[in-house]
């Protein structure tokens, strides 16, 4: 029987979960124009790259810059009146210290003329030093009046003053709005407008993406979570860049588990992978554990007969085919880790037959088990069923060759095409 074969062979193997999504960035969003207006100039394109406070729009200035100089005239004019009317204040406190005095001194003078009535002065006289006093009282309060009334004036004036700079302050505010800066060192990845267009206030006029800060969501069963930890290695595929694998790690994993059973992941792509563009759909394969010298073969070489048979694969030793069982290991695309079994000595007839004239041959479960010395028959195996004489098909061979003769038989085989057992074997 022609047959292709590969060896078996030592390496290393992970235990994989697989899944898949859209790559995004961390850092993005959207800019909007803060006032209305018509676009005066673009200065960025799409694809453009740009640093945090790049202009990327101006607007039609001319109505905010009138806007701004007649605020700041109006600014000036009330911080004016604020100045006259502090001064009006100082007045006042001034005007009322001489009118304390002068109550002071009348009421002093008023004193001294009572203390002399007693036939001393005339009672014309201390009636006059009584309205002296009265009137001196009066013109103190009146003074005190006056300084509450400059007191309220300044405060009105400092008030309108401080609007006055608020106004100047918004005018300066929107007249900042018509240009457009970018918030984010990144690239722009969207323009919504064109030159000469009129648009309103909060218009999304660009999007930003900083492509150097990339993450993957996934959602994953929630059996997976005793499985995943941060900063578990992740292997990323993208058709764009066939055979080729990016790396990334877990950062982060939801504390809590969704409506639907699963886990929001959440994986980092680092800096270095700048080939990767967010919305990339890629494949990104989570490595749970890495065995580094586990036993490999060929997923082509692995077979299953029947639903709930333990896989087997031919092997080839001396020129014959050898049907031997395996259990499965770890899994990965082209390649599945091969773990030795021996046959229970009850089904060793199933494994070791061999059609001989005479009758069948056993072999020992000791030369039932795979060894790393062994090749594995990867094509041609669905007509073997065990003890075959196979030729050995090189992978590359000529199309339309005729497959290579099989060996002669060797000495002492019977006429029926059977051979001597291999050493060890026995007849029952």
């Amino acid at each position: 029987m022609p047959a292709r074969v590969e060896p078996l062979r030592r390496g290393p193997i992970s235990h994989t979960l697989t899944t898949t999504g859209d790559l995004a960035a961390e850092a993005w969003t959207d800019v909007v124009v803060r006032r209305a207006g018509v676009v005066e100039e673009l200065l960025v394109e799409e694809g453009s790259a740009v640093r945090a406070g790049d202009r990327l729009l101006v607007l039609d200035r001319r109505e905010a810059e009138i806007l701004v100089e007649q605020a700041r005239t109006e600014a000036v004019e009330a911080a004016k009146r604020a100045e006259l009317a502090r001064l009006a204040e100082t007045e006042a406190d001034n005007a009322v210290e001489q009118a304390r005095i002068a109550a002071e001194r009348a009421t002093s003078e008023h004193e001294r003329y009572r203390r002399l009535s007693g036939g001393l002065v005339r009672q014309e006289e201390l009636e006059t030093r009584d309205y002296e006093m009265r009137r001196a009282r009066l013109a103190l309060e009146t003074a005190r009046n006056e300084r509450r009334k400059a007191t309220v004036n300044a405060a009105i004036a400092e008030t309108a003053a401080a609007t006055a700079g608020l106004r100047c302050e918004r005018a300066q505010l929107d007249l900042d709005y018509t240009v457009l800066s970018a918030p984010l060192a990144g690239v722009v990845s969207a323009r919504y407008v064109q030159r000469g267009q009129f648009l309103a206030a909060h218009t999304r006029a660009f999007t930003l993406v900083d492509p150097h800060d990339l993450k993957l969501e996934v959602n994953l069963p929630q059996r997976y979570l005793p499985l995943l930890q941060p900063a578990l290695p992740v292997r990323l595929e993208n058709e764009a860049f066939p055979n080729e694998v990016f790396a990334a790690r877990i950062e982060r994993i939801s504390p809590v588990v969704g409506e639907k059973g699963t886990v929001k992941v959440t994986i980092r792509v680092p800096p270095a992978e700048l080939r990767l563009r967010p919305g990339m759909y890629v494949s990104a394969r989570i490595v749970i554990d890495t065995r580094p010298h586990a036993l490999l073969a060929s997923k082509r070489g692995v077979q299953y007969t029947a639903l709930g048979e333990t896989p087997h694969v031919f092997v080839v030793r001396d020129g014959r085919a050898w049907k031997l069982p395996v259990a499965i290991g770890y899994r990965e695309a082209d390649t599945l880790e091969v773990i030795p079994i021996a046959v229970p000595a009850g089904l060793a007839p199933v494994y070791a037959e061999l059609p001989l004239a005479g009758g069948p041959l056993f072999l020992p479960a000791s030369l039932l088990v795979v060894t790393e010395q062994d090749v594995v028959v990867v094509a041609g195996q669905d007509r073997l069923k065990g003890g075959e004489l196979v030729s050995i098909v090189e992978e590359h061979a000529p199309a339309g060759s005729a497959p290579p003769e099989p060996p002669a038989a060797p000495e002492g085989a019977s006429a029926a095409g059977g051979t001597a057992a291999p050493s060890g074997a026995r007849r029952p």
